[in-house]
């Protein structure tokens, strides 16, 4: 009986990391997709609609895959849905990194649904990571944008390499606002789950980001001397 019971939190357990795989997708392909919809222009060409359209039905074929078994976890996830889509009703089609996963804390913030401890222990776990992820990620692109602007004004001259530096660091600074968003999003699903769990002093290690603590090193605040 113990074996079967660790066998079927093991199974639970797994099936629900993948929702935070398809969260943290949905997060890296709104990004992406916005960026790549901008850059499509009046006249896109079929190959660059295609490979959006693929990176779209794959997000949404993992969607559906994790729906079907939500349903099995958290049966009360229908009545929510049904609400939702009752009081969201338009004639636009929802798009795939838009459409709400109905995790622990998704749940509890829009409709205070009750959730399973274990659920939301689960969530709670793989939220701290991807939160500490996320910052490593945000510390090495803040490095490298700060590397960049320096080589910049240091090494280079002329109107075309000024030009490549300059869309190489947007990029990177794309990648700090992707960042940003990372964390912010597993913070939020760690504010609104740390009441359930008894969980109080997160905060010390995860501290709330807030968009004038996104900078790097040597930038200081507007106003303030170099020397401080």
């Amino acid at each position: 009986m113990f074996l079967y019971q660790q066998v079927l939190k093991l199974k639970t357990s797994s099936r629900f990391i993948f929702p935070l795989q398809v969260s943290y997708t949905q997060c890296f392909l709104r990004c992406r997709l916005d960026r790549e919809y901008a850059a499509l222009g009046a006249h896109p060409i079929d190959l660059q609609w295609t490979k959006l359209q693929e990176r779209s039905n794959t997000l949404q074929c993992k969607i559906e895959q994790w729906c079907k078994v939500q349903v099995l976890y958290m049966s009360m996830v229908i009545h929510v849905c049904a609400s939702d889509s009752a009081s969201t009703i338009s004639s636009w089609e929802e798009k795939p990194y838009e459409v709400k996963l109905w995790l622990p804390s998704q749940l509890k913030g829009a409709s205070n649904e009750f959730c399973e401890e274990h659920l939301c222990r689960y969530e709670w776990e793989l939220r701290q990571t991807q939160a500490f992820d996320a910052l490593n990620d945000l510390h090495q692109h803040l490095q490298l944008c700060s590397h960049l602007y320096k080589f910049k004004d240091n090494q280079l001259c002329g109107q075309w390499a000024n030009t490549h530096a300059a869309g190489v660091i947007a990029k990177v600074e794309l990648n700090i606002k992707t960042d940003s968003e990372h964390y912010n999003r597993a913070w939020t699903a760690l504010a609104i789950l740390s009441g359930d769990l008894q969980e109080h002093s997160w905060r010390d290690d995860l501290p709330k980001l807030e968009p004038e603590h996104v900078r790097g090193m040597s930038d200081g605040y507007i106003g303030q001397s170099e020397g401080n």
